[in-house]
């Protein structure tokens, strides 16, 4: 696990909470990196765990996202669409 670097950190860093481990994913799942714990650990930052699809206000687990017609440059530029498996459009929440 991630060694706490609090008092000797430089400096905060946002991180994708399944990547730490939580079980945020919407398959209520995670995918722990541990290179990601090796790189904050090595830079000295602490983590802030963020989903940004609870954030969003997707539950946990829901219908997996995909995005259509482009990538998340596109889906932020309007140019691109994020559709849930079953073809709900959710590019709103994104």
């Amino acid at each position: 696990m991630y060694t706490d670097t609090t008092t000797s950190c430089s400096g905060n860093a946002l991180v994708s909470a399944c990547l730490l481990g939580v079980n945020c994913r919407y398959d209520a799942g995670s995918v722990l990196n541990k290179s990601v714990f090796r790189f904050l650990e090595e830079n000295k930052l602490n983590p802030i765990p963020v989903c940004p699809e609870q954030l969003a206000g997707f539950p946990t687990p829901r219908k997996k996202c995909e995005i259509r017609d482009g990538d998340g440059f596109d889906v932020i530029d309007g140019r691109a669409k994020v559709y849930t498996e079953d073809g709900e459009d959710v590019t709103e929440l994104f």
